[in-house]
C-alpha cells in the first residue's frame, strides 16, 4: 500500500482545513490517495442518483414483465415489496457507504468486513460480480434507450419496419453522446444532473396529470384484483415473483452513488443521504405512476401487442388520442433515459477504474489510469463504453438474449449486495463495530484495521432487523433472477443470466488462481535463485496477483552452496503480508538447506503430479493465502526432506528390504520392527482396491485389525507413509484425491490408538492437502461417537466436511458401484484382499547407480528447465503480453509433460516394488489396471467405457492449471 500521509483529525484541525482537505483525509484512512474532481454536492449526487434510478420512467420501460407474469394486481404488490426490499438494502448499503466512502464500494467493504482467511478471494468474487451487474446494467440502460427510441419512429410512422441492427445503432449513439458529455469535466457532468433532477420531477406530472384527467378509469377491483400468469410458470406465486424482476430492476442503481464517492464533497454524510433520499423519492413517484398507469391504461391486450415493443406509447396513445400527444408524453420518459445512460457510464466506469486500481482485473495498469488534465479514469471510461458497444451487438441476433443482460444485472449486483449486506450483519450482531475509534490509529474500515461506524447508523436492534430483512429479500432476488420467464423453456426464451453471471465468476476465480499460482512460483523461484524486482501496491492488497516483477539473473540456477534465504526472499514474504517474526521462522527453518536440498525435494514431491496442481493444492488448502501457502508448502518439503525422510526411509525401505530385514537375525530389533512392518501389509490393516464412482481409488482400513501394542509407532507411522505414497501411484488425472472407507465393523476400545490418528490427519492437512475426496465412516459402533467428537477437533472444518457415516452396504453404495464394492463390506464384488510376498530381485535395477544417476541427472535439468520457463512465464504475465504467455504456457506444458515421464523411468530405480506392482495394478509408464477384462471407469468424464482386453487408464498430461 502506498504509504499516504495522515494529519491531525480532531476537531480543531477540522474546523480549519478547508471540505476537500477533510474529505482527502478521510480517503486516506481507508488508504486511498484522492485522485479525482469532487465536484458533486449533495443535490447534484441526488440528481445523479434519482435519474439513475428513474424509476417511474423504468416502470415505463419495463411494464410488460410485472404485468405478463402477475397482472395489475400482482404489478402493485410486487413493487411494494420490491420498494421495502430495496429500501432496506439501501439502509445497510448507505451505512457502509458512511463508513468507506470509496468507489469501490462493495468489494472494499467486503475486504475490511471479511474474516481475514476469506478476506481476499471474497473481495475478489465481490468485484468481479459487481463489475458484472454494472456492465450489464450499464448495456441494458442503453438498450432500454434505444429500443424506446426506435419505438417512438414506429409510433409516429406506421409504415416503418424496424430492424435490430437499427436499434444497436440507436444504442451506439447514446452511448456515444454520453461518453461526450462524461469526458467533458470539470464539473459539467455534477450541473448536468441538477438540471436532470428538475427534469425527473416536472416530468412525473406532465405525465401523469393528462394521464389521470384523460385516461378512462378502471374499476379497482380490476386493478386490485386481477393477477396473470402468462408466462404458463408453475404456480401464480411463482409468476408473481418472475414478474417482480421488473419492478426490481426499476429500482437498479441505487449504490450509484457510492461509485462517485470519491468526487463527491463530505462523502460519507453525502452519500447516505442521497441513496436513501433517491430511494424515497423514486418509490413514492414509482409507486404513484404506477397506479395511474393501471387505472388509466384502457385496453390491456392492446396495450401488450403495440409494435412498438412498449406498452406505455401505446397507453399514452389511447388516452390522447393523437400520435402527437404520446409522442410528447413519450419524450419525458426517453430524455430521462438517455441522460440515465450518461450517469451509468459515470458510475459502471469509476467501479471499474477502482477495481482495477486495486489489481483486480486484468490489465489493471492500463484501466486505472487517471488523466492528469481531466481528472478523470478516462481508459476506464472508453473500456465501458466498448464492452455496451460489443453487448449491443446481441440485439442483432436476439432480443430475448440481450433481455438476458438485465437478469444479470440484478443476479450480479443483488449477489454483490447479498455478500457484504451478510457480513454487515455478522458484524453487527457480534458487536465487531465501534461508534467511536477505540485506538490511536488514523487507519479504519480497511482490511484488519478497527471497524468504526460512520455518520449514518442505524443502532440497535433496529439495525439487526433491517439488514436480516435485507438478506432475506435479496437471496429471493437472486433465486428468481436465474428463472425463465415463459414455460416450456426453449433455446429462444431460456434465462442465461445464469450462464452469464456463474461462467464470469468462474473465469474469474480461474483467472485469480493462476495469478496466485504464479505469485507462490515467483517465491519458490526466489528460493531456487531466482532475483525478482518486487513492486508494492499503492492501494490495498485486493487481487494482489502479479506483484513479482521477475528479473532474470545470472544465478539463476547455481551450485548447492547457495544458500537459500536471501533479502529478496525475505522482501517477497513481506510484501505478502508476512510479519517479522514469520519471516525470522522460516529464516531459521531454511538454515543448514541449500538451493539443490529444495529443488530436489520439490522435484520429488511432485514425482509423477504436475507441480502446478500441486501448488494449487496447497494454495486451496489455504484458501489462497499467499503467506500461509508458502508457508504450509516449505515446511511439508523440509518434513519430506529432514523429519520423516520419505525418499530414504519410506521409497528405499522397500517391503523386499523388509521382508530381508526381518530374516537378519543379527540385528533384533531391526527384524522385529521389519516384520511389524510385514505384518500390517499381510493382515490387510489397509488396502487400495477399485474406484468409486467418480474414479477415485479407493482405500479401506479395517480399524478392527489395529492392535495397539503389536507395533511401535515409528511402525505403524512408516506403514501409514508407505501406503499414502503408493497411493499416489493411483491418481489419474483429473482425478487427484482418494476415497477412504474406515470400516468400523468390529470395533471396539481395546483398537482405538489416537497416536496414529494424530498422524494421518497430520499427513493429510498440513503434507498432503486436499488429496481426500471422501472419508466414509462405516458400520460405527455406538461407543465411537464419543471418540469421533476428540478427533474432529483436532481436524480442519473442510476435512470433517467430507466425512461422511454409513451404517449399511446401501448407504456405501452411494459412493461406491455395487459390483465394485468387496462382498466383506456387503457389495457384489467377490475379492478378497490376498498379500503378494516380495520377490528375490524384483529391486535389481535399484543397485544399477550408474543409470540411476543419468536419470536423475536428467530429472533435474528438466526441472532447472522448468524453472526458466516459470519465470519468463511470469514475466510475460507481468508485462501484460498475451503472445509471449501462451507460447511460454505451451512450452512450460511440454516440459511437465516430460517431468513426468521422466518420473516413470527413474521411478524403477529410486522406488522399491510394492503389492501394488507384482499384482501389476500399477504398471509401467503410469498404467493404472484396477479390472482386467471387464470395463473400467473413464475418470475423465465419469461414463463407462467397454475395453478390451486389459482394461487401464493411462495416466495423461495434466494442463498447467487445472481448476
Amino acid at each position: 500500500m502506498e504509504q499516504i500521509e495522515l494529519q491531525s483529525t480532531d476537531p480543531e484541525s477540522r474546523g480549519t482545513g478547508s471540505k476537500n482537505d477533510r474529505d482527502r483525509l478521510g480517503l486516506a484512512r481507508l488508504g486511498k490517495k484522492s485522485v479525482l474532481q469532487r465536484s458533486f454536492g449533495i443535490l447534484s449526487i441526488l440528481g445523479f442518483s434519482c435519474t439513475i434510478l428513474a424509476t417511474w420512467e423504468g416502470l415505463f420501460a419495463l411494464f410488460l414483465m410485472p404485468l405478463s407474469n402477475g397482472g395489475s394486481a400482482g404489478a402493485i404488490y410486487s413493487y411494494i415489496l420490491a420498494w421495502i426490499g430495496t429500501f432496506c438494502t439501501f439502509v445497510v448499503i448507505a451505512e457502509l457507504a458512511s463508513m468507506a466512502p470509496t468507489s469501490g464500494g462493495q468489494y472494499h467493504w467486503c475486504a475490511m468486513l471479511a474474516p481475514p482467511h476469506m478476506m481476499k478471494f471474497l473481495s475478489y468474487i465481490t468485484g468481479w460480480v459487481t463489475v458484472i451487474g454494472w456492465q450489464a446494467g450499464f448495456a441494458s440502460a442503453a438498450y432500454l434507450a434505444g429500443t424506446e427510441i426506435q419505438g417512438a419512429a414506429i409510433l409516429a410512422y406506421s409504415n416503418y419496419t424496424p430492424h435490430a441492427w437499427q436499434g444497436t445503432l440507436i444504442l451506439w449513439a447514446a452511448v456515444v453522446l454520453a461518453l461526450g458529455i462524461n469526458l467533458g469535466g470539470g464539473g459539467f457532468l455534477s450541473r448536468l444532473e441538477t438540471v436532470v433532477l428538475v427534469v425527473h420531477i416536472l416530468g412525473f406530472f406532465g405525465i401523469l396529470i393528462p394521464l389521470t384527467y384523460m385516461g378512462r378509469h378502471r374499476s379497482s377491483s380490476e386493478v386490485f384484483q386481477e393477477f396473470l400468469n402468462g408466462g404458463h410458470l408453475p404456480t401464480q406465486g411463482v409468476s408473481w415473483f418472475v414478474g417482480m424482476m421488473g419492478s426490481v430492476f426499476a429500482f437498479a442503481g441505487g449504490d450509484a452513488a457510492v461509485h462517485m464517492a470519491e468526487e463527491v464533497q463530505n462523502a460519507s454524510v453525502a452519500v447516505p443521504r442521497a441513496i436513501l433520499l433517491s430511494i424515497l423519492i423514486n418509490g413514492t413517484l414509482g409507486f404513484s405512476m404506477l397506479i395511474a398507469v393501471l387505472f388509466c391504461m384502457g385496453d390491456i391486450e392492446t396495450a401488450l401487442a403495440t409494435p412498438t415493443g412498449y406498452p406505455y406509447m401505446e397507453i399514452f396513445h389511447q388516452i390522447t388520442g393523437s400520435v402527437s400527444g404520446a409522442l410528447g408524453m413519450s419524450s419525458v420518459v426517453l430524455i430521462i433515459g438517455v441522460t440515465s445512460v450518461i450517469g451509468m457510464l459515470a458510475a459502471t466506469s469509476r467501479q471499474l477504474w477502482a477495481f482495477a486500481r486495486d489489481r483486480g482485473v486484468p490489465g489493471w495498469r492500463i484501466w486505472s489510469h487517471v488523466s492528469t488534465s481531466r481528472a478523470l479514469p478516462t481508459n476506464s471510461i472508453y473500456l465501458t463504453m466498448a464492452i455496451c458497444c460489443l453487448l449491443g451487438l446481441i440485439n442483432i441476433g436476439s432480443s430475448v438474449a440481450l433481455n438476458d443482460v438485465v437478469s444479470m444485472t440484478v443476479s450480479g449486483l443483488y449477489t454483490s449486495y447479498l455478500i457484504v449486506v451478510a457480513l454487515l450483519f455478522y458484524r453487527r450482531t457480534t458487536g465487531q463495530i465501534s461508534r467511536i475509534p477505540q485506538g490511536d490509529s488514523m487507519v479504519a474500515n480497511v482490511p484488519g484495521a478497527e471497524l468504526v461506524w460512520g455518520p449514518f447508523h442505524v443502532p440497535g436492534i433496529w439495525g439487526a432487523m433491517v439488514n436480516a430483512c435485507a438478506l432475506i429479500y435479496i437471496l429471493i432476488i437472486i433465486f428468481f433472477s436465474f428463472w425463465p420467464t415463459q414455460l416450456p423453456v426453449t433455446a429462444e426464451n431460456m434465462n442465461y443470466s445464469v450462464v452469464g453471471t456463474w461462467g464470469t465468476i468462474f473465469l474469474a476465480v480461474l483467472y485469480y488462481a493462476e495469478a496466485k499460482l504464479r505469485q507462490l512460483w515467483g517465491i519458490l523461484l526466489l528460493l531456487n535463485a531466482v532475483s525478482f524486482e518486487t513492486e508494492q501496491s499503492t492501494e490495498t492488497k485486493i487481487g494482489e496477483a502479479d506483484r513479482l516483477s521477475l528479473k532474470r539473473t545470472e544465478t539463476t540456477v547455481s551450485a548447492s552452496s547457495v544458500s537459500t534465504f536471501t533479502p529478496q526472499v525475505s522482501q517477497a514474504l513481506k510484501n505478502i503480508g508476512m510479519s517479522a517474526s514469520e519471516i525470522r521462522s522460516i529464516k531459521e527453518i531454511l538454515h543448514n538447506t541449500t538451493v539443490d536440498d529444495l529443488r530436489l525435494c520439490l522435484l520429488n514431491n511432485a514425482k509423477n503430479d504436475n507441480p502446478d496442481a500441486l501448488l494449487l493444492r496447497f494454495l486451496r488448502a489455504r484458501k489462497f493465502d499467499l503467506a500461509k501457502s508458502f508457508n504450509m508448502i516449505l515446511r511439508s518439503m523440509l518434513w519430506r526432506l529432514k523429519t520423516v525422510k520419505v525418499e530414504e526411509k519410506v521409497l528405499l525401505n522397500s517391503e523386499l528390504k523388509a521382508l530381508q530385514e526381518s530374516r537378519d537375525k543379527s540385528n533384533p530389533h531391526e527384524a522385529k520392527e521389519a516384520e511389524a512392518f510385514l505384518a500390517q501389509l499381510r493382515m490387510g490393516k489397509c488396502y487400495q482396491h477399485g474406484c468409486d464412482k467418480q474414479g477415485r481409488p479407493v482405500g479401506v482400513v479395517r480399524v478392527k485389525l489395529h492392535k495397539p501394542s503389536a507395533q511401535s509407532s515409528e511402525v505403524i507411522n512408516r506403514f501409514i507413509l508407505h501406503v499414502i505414497e503408493s497411493t499416489r501411484l493411483l491418481l489419474v488425472p483429473p482425478v487427484d484425491t482418494v476415497t477412504i472407507v474406515f470400516d468400523m465393523t468390529g470395533f471396539t476400545l481395546s483398537n482405538m490408538e489416537y497416536a496414529p490418528v494424530k498422524f494421518i490427519i497430520e499427513c493429510f492437512q498440513d503434507n498432503y492437502p486436499e488429496s481426500l475426496g471422501t472419508m466414509l465412516i462405516h458400520n460405527a459402533p455406538w461407543v465411537f461417537s464419543g471418540i469421533w467428537k476428540v478427533i474432529k477437533g483436532w481436524m480442519d472444518p473442510v476435512i470433517v466436511s467430507k466425512v461422511h457415516f454409513t451404517y449399511k452396504a446401501k448407504d456405501l453404495c452411494q459412493f461406491i458401484d455395487h459390483d465394485k464394492l468387496p462382498k466383506e463390506l456387503g457389495g457384489g464384488e467377490d475379492w478378497t484382499y490376498q498379500y503378494t510376498e516380495p520377490v528375490d530381485g524384483e529391486n535389481a535395477l535399484m543397485d544399477d547407480t550408474v543409470t540411476r544417476d543419468a536419470l536423475q541427472a536428467e530429472r533435474l535439468k528438466i526441472g532447472e528447465e522448468l524453472l526458466r520457463s516459470t519465470s519468463q512465464w511470469i514475466k510475460a504475465a507481468n508485462e501484460r503480453n498475451d503472445a509471449e504467455v501462451k507460447a511460454v504456457k505451451a512450452k512450460r506444458d511440454e516440459i511437465i509433460e516430460q517431468l513426468r515421464l521422466n518420473y516413470w523411468k527413474v521411478d524403477p530405480y529410486t522406488r522399491g516394488r510394492h503389492d501394488l506392482d507384482r499384482k501389476n495394478i500399477v504398471q509401467d509408464g503410469g498404467k493404472v489396471e484396477f479390472y482386467p477384462g471387464t470395463t473400467s471407469p473413464d475418470v475423465s468424464s465419469g461414463s463407462e467405457v467397454k475395453v478390451p482386453g486389459i482394461a487401464h487408464v493411462e495416466q495423461t498430461k495434466r494442463n498447467a492449471i487445472p481448476i
